[in-house]
C-alpha cells in the first residue's frame, strides 16, 4: 500500500490469526475473495480496506507530501516499510519488522539484454513525469497518468513480477497491430513505449506505455444502465463490432474480450483495450480463449449486456 509516497508492505498469515478464530475465519474468507474476484457482495477492496485497519493511526501520522513534478522513480522505489498484521486477543495489530525489503521486485519483469523490444521507444523511469490528477472515482497512489519528455500523455501499465508469459503475449499483439498498419482513427489502445532500466546483463521492464484515453476510467460495464438512451447502446454496439472486425481482419484477437476491456471516453465513443490475453467467465468460454471464435462469442453476450444492461448468467 501507498501513503505520501511511503510504501508499506503488510503480510497477513492464516498462522497469524490463530489467536482469533473470528478474525482466522475472515481472513480465509477474504483470500476466498481474492480468488474469486467477487465473493457474496465482497470484492479485493474489501480485502485490502480490511487488512488495512491496523495501519490507519500509521497513515495519519505521515506528513502529506506535494508529488507535483515527480518522477515514477520515486513511485517505483520509495521509503518502506515492512508490517506483519496478527491477531493480539479479539484485536487485529500491525507489527514492524526490521527486514528490508527490495522495492524494484514489487513491479517489473526482467529480461535478458538482448531480448527484442522494437519497434518501440523505451525510457528510464526518471524520465517519465507522474501526475496528481485523479483518474475515476476511486483514490489511488499508483500512478496511471503519465507524460513522456515532450509533454505525450500516455496511460502507465505497470508489470507485476509474474506476469511475464502475459506482458510477452501483449507486446507481441501490439507488434502485430504495428506491423497491420491500421487506421489510426481505429479505436484501440496503441503501445507508445516501455519503461526500462538495464543492470547486470538483465532488462528490466516496469511497465508498458499506452495511448491515453480520456475517459476519467469509465468502462463500458459502467457506463450501461438501464435508463442509458437507446441511441448510446446502438452506437456503442456498432463502435465495438467494426472495431473487432478489423482487429479481424488483420489476423488479431482481442483475447479477454468483455465490458471491462471497452472504455468510454468524454466523446461516448467505446476503445477496445488490453490484449494480455486470458479469458473471463461468463463472457469467454475457457476452450476459446484467445481466439477468433472466443472474440465473437465474447462479443455476442457484450452487445446483449449493451441493449440489456443484464450481465450472463453463469457470472
Amino acid at each position: 500500500m501507498m501513503c505520501h509516497q511511503h510504501r508499506f508492505i503488510l503480510r497477513p498469515s492464516v498462522e497469524q490469526f490463530a489467536a482469533s478464530p473470528e478474525l482466522r475465519e475472515k481472513y480465509l474468507f477474504f483470500l476466498n475473495v481474492a480468488e474469486n474476484i467477487e465473493l457474496d457482495g465482497y470484492t479485493v477492496d474489501d480485502f485490502y480496506d480490511w487488512v488495512a485497519e491496523p495501519m490507519l493511526p500509521i497513515f495519519r501520522e505521515l506528513p502529506p507530501r506535494d508529488n507535483i513534478g515527480s518522477t515514477l522513480d520515486e513511485f517505483l522505489f520509495p521509503e518502506t516499510e515492512v508490517y506483519e498484521v496478527l491477531a493480539d486477543g479479539d484485536k487485529m495489530v500491525a507489527i514492524q519488522q526490521e527486514e528490508s525489503e527490495d522495492i524494484s521486485q514489487v513491479f517489473g519483469v526482467s529480461f535478458p539484454e538482448d531480448t527484442d523490444f522494437t519497434p518501440w521507444p523505451t525510457f528510464k523511469p526518471s524520465e517519465i513525469k507522474t501526475s496528481n490528477e485523479q483518474i475515476g472515482p476511486v483514490p489511488s497512489h499508483v500512478p496511471r497518468k503519465v507524460f513522456l519528455k515532450d509533454g505525450t500523455a500516455a496511460y502507465l501499465k505497470l508489470t507485476d513480477p509474474g506476469d511475464k508469459s502475459i506482458l510477452l503475449h501483449e507486446i507481441s499483439t501490439y507488434r502485430k497491430i504495428h506491423n497491420a498498419r491500421l487506421d489510426k482513427t481505429l479505436r484501440i489502445s496503441h503501445l507508445i513505449g516501455l519503461v526500462q532500466s538495464i543492470d547486470d546483463k538483465e532488462v528490466m521492464i516496469y511497465g508498458l506505455l499506452l495511448t491515453y484515453i480520456d475517459c476519467e476510467n469509465m468502462t463500458l460495464r459502467c457506463a450501461v444502465q438501464k435508463e442509458t438512451p437507446e441511441h448510446l447502446r446502438t452506437r456503442w454496439a456498432s463502435q465495438v463490432s467494426d472495431t473487432l472486425a478489423q482487429l479481424h481482419d488483420a489476423r488479431i484477437v482481442w483475447g479477454d474480450a468483455k465490458p471491462n476491456n471497452v472504455l468510454v471516453n468524454y466523446h461516448d465513443d467505446a476503445w477496445i483495450i488490453d490484449f494480455g490475453g486470458g479469458y473471463t467467465e461468463g463472457w469467454v468460454e475457457r476452450g476459446l480463449a484467445g481466439t477468433k471464435e472466443g472474440d465473437l462469442q465474447a462479443l455476442g453476450r457484450i452487445t446483449e449486456f449493451i441493449h440489456t444492461a443484464e450481465e450472463p448468467t453463469s457470472i
